[in-house]
């Protein structure tokens, strides 16, 4: 609902350009108007591979073309590995 008004008000005041609304709470089908960030995860291997679980649910599930994560992570340290992962 908020993304729906986020687009059109953008639409309204740039016309003819494709608004970028990234938004960390999403819905079902609001792929066609806003991307979603993923909640800031810790940097382990643990909250790599359940942000990879949940990209690949967003896209297939949710219906979401673009969705996004930290995939070194925010919180404790990121290891250079995970990052080149």
């Amino acid at each position: 609902m908020m993304a729906g008004a986020t687009r059109s008000a953008l639409l309204q005041r740039r016309p003819g350009k494709r608004p970028f609304i990234l938004s960390r709470s999403a819905f079902a089908g609001a792929g066609n108007k806003m991307l979603h960030w993923f909640e800031d995860n810790y940097s382990t291997w643990e909250d790599y591979r359940f942000s990879i679980a949940e990209l690949l649910t967003f896209t297939t599930m949710h219906n979401m073309p673009i969705v996004g994560s930290d995939i070194c992570g925010f919180g404790s340290d990121a290891q250079e590995k995970m990052c080149a992962q």
